[in-house]
């Protein structure tokens, strides 16, 4: 709407800013006839109608005159004298209206033959010796404003509108085809619709500088107009107006002054289409612009358009953050309610009735949203309805034998927070700890091992509002029939041990899915560290080298040592010490 509005404002002003540039001698515009320019039910004179917002539309009329300038003696003898006896013009008019308020119009005339005299052949050889000349040339453009005051359709009392036009020097003044200068004037326009009759008067002024034309003084004017209207639904329509100007001359050669005239038209409008116009009249008074007849023919076009009747509301979806939500449902009570779903994007705009409406916005996963306002006629209403994230964080977690998809049930789980807070759970018989809700980020899933199965650990980063699923791989181990022993600081096998050791190559023989079998040497935390990993290093592979030598294939045997890292009680008794002292067998 704004765009447009811009648009008939520097079309207005295009007419305003060479108006300097274009004055020229000062002389009287003849050609009075101005057709309406915002499809009233008169065409001659103004009404109190504008037309509905962001509407427009356009006229082309025709119009014949005779006689519409005679100069005559002061003592209005019988001695006359034809100055502009013939013209047949056309006037083409634009209009537009931004608000249903504000109408805004252009007037174009253009005199396509007019037959007369010069003003300045008439000053230098008098009347009698001037020739009659055949002339074109544009008229003097015209630019209206016009705001509605008071519209009767909604009051039912009666029509107001004030107008407020100026004309501009684009026309011929040497032959009473322009003014020379630039005029403006308003105009004060009453309608009342009568049921039998539409009837309308207006009332108004002309300021123009005074000016002398052919010895005769001319200056402002009082315009004025009234008329009856009548349209029937079968698209005829009909009007009489009786219109002019009223201003003072005094001169030897006198202009006569006061022009009136009296015109009738006929119409007829297609449907909601164009109309066409035809009809005439002739002056009453015999002043300038007075012509002894003139006849009417044109037509135009407004398309019927109400203006906008919604508004129009558009609802986004967001999260605390101003995140877009897509594929959220919205539901909108009000004056005009209904539910809808964003679809694959987080917005979503209806035109609806202007009025209150409550909106509600939800989406799984989300806590609903919802907001309050009020549609405004013709206006874009938005609102951002924000949802806020549903705890929905879940946490399960999974034991698996490695390198499988069996589930080992019966095995306690550690679930080790940020914080180092520790929860213990017993696998169930699908080996699965389901935690359920659970708000903490970083966690440590870890086995403390057993007779059967070796130590396993794994660290996660928990996602927020997502099913997180922890899968941890553990591994079985062979639980020898007692303790592997080593000399002092040494990696030396005890004697005693032989027999551990044995049960251990009697169990790998026995079973044929024994493929490879790491030994895993650990230590207390006496000494240093990297004393207690080099010393889990070698008795781990002490132990390898008895094994081969008892006849177990080197490639299914790997010693590893893990120092002190892995202990499997407190290292501050003896006690927890020696059980952190030890040889794992661990089944891959």
């Amino acid at each position: 709407m704004r765009r447009y509005t811009r648009v008939w404002i520097l079309i207005l002003a295009a007419l305003l800013v060479p108006t300097a540039a274009l004055a020229v001698d000062e002389a009287l515009d003849a050609q009075m006839f101005r057709p309406s320019i915002f499809n009233g039910h008169f065409l001659a004179i103004e009404d109190a109608q504008t037309l509905d917002a962001m509407c427009w539309g356009f006229g082309l009329y025709f119009n014949f005159t005779d006689s519409l300038v005679e100069l005559k003696d002061q003592d209005n003898e019988e001695f006359k004298s034809g100055v502009l006896e013939q013209a047949l013009s056309a006037n083409l008019t634009l209009a537009f209206s931004p608000w249903s308020w504000l109408s805004l119009g252009v007037d174009v005339p253009y005199h396509v033959q007019a037959r007369g005299k010069s003003i300045d052949d008439i000053e230098d050889l008098g009347v009698q010796g001037t020739e009659q000349e055949n002339i074109s040339a544009l008229g003097d453009i015209k630019g209206e404003i016009k705001l509605g005051i008071l519209n009767e359709e909604k009051n039912g009392v009666l029509g107001l509108a004030l107008a407020g036009f100026g004309t501009f020097p684009t026309g011929d003044p040497d032959h009473f085809l322009g003014e020379g200068g630039t005029n403006f004037g308003g105009k004060l326009a009453i309608e009342k619709d009568l049921g039998i009759f539409n009837i309308a008067g207006n009332g108004g002024y002309l300021v123009r500088p005074e000016k002398t034309i052919l010895g005769t003084d001319v200056g402002n004017a009082y315009l004025f107009g009234a008329g009856v209207s009548r349209d029937w639904k079968s698209g005829l329509g009909f009007s009489l107006e009786y219109w002019g100007q009223q201003y003072k001359s005094s001169s030897n050669l006198q202009l006569q002054a006061n022009p009136m005239e009296l015109t009738a038209t006929l119409r007829y409008k297609f449907g909601g289409g164009p109309r066409i116009i035809g009809g005439g009249g002739g002056g009453m008074g015999g002043g300038v612009g007075s012509p002894t007849y003139r006849l009417i023919a044109g037509f135009d076009y407004y398309p019927e358009c109400e203006g906008p009747t919604e508004g129009k509301l558009k609802v986004c979806v967001e999260d605390p953050e101003g995140n877009a939500i897509n594929n959220a449902d919205l539901a909108v009570e009000g004056a005009k309610p209904f539910k809808v779903n964003t679809g694959g994007e987080n917005c979503y705009d209806a035109m609806v009735t202007p009025g209150a409406y409550d909106i509600t916005a939800s989406k799984d996963g989300y806590k609903d949203g919802s907001k309050s306002l009020s549609v405004s006629l013709g206006k874009t209403t938005s609102v951002v309805v924000v949802l806020t994230p549903v705890d929905s964080t879940t946490l399960t977690i999974k034991v698996r034998m490695k390198g499988t998809s069996d589930p080992v049930p019966g095995i306690f789980v550690t679930l080790t927070d940020a914080a180092g807070k520790d929860t213990k759970h017993l696998t169930d018989d699908k080996g699965v700890w389901d935690v359920g809700a659970y708000s903490a980020q970083s966690i440590k899933v870890s086995t403390g091992g057993g007779k059967e199965w070796a130590e396993a650990a794994q660290s996660y980063s928990v996602v927020k509002n997502t099913a997180n699923v922890v899968v941890l791989d553990v591994q079985k181990k062979i639980v020898p029939i007692g303790k592997v022993h080593f000399a002092y600081d040494s990696d030396v096998i005890l004697s005693k041990s032989f027999p551990v050791l044995e049960n251990v190559y009697d169990v790998v023989k026995a079973d044929a899915n024994i493929k490879k079998l790491t030994i895993e040497g650990h230590a207390s935390s006496e000494g240093t560290d990297a004393h207690n990993l080099d010393l889990s290093k070698r008795r781990a592979a002490s132990v390898r080298k008895w094994l081969i030598e008892k006849g177990l294939d080197p490639n299914m045997l790997v010693s590893v040592g893990y120092g002190e890292t892995k202990p499997i009680a407190p290292n501050d008794t003896e006690v927890g010490r020696e059980e952190n002292r030890r040889v794992e067998f661990i089944i891959n």
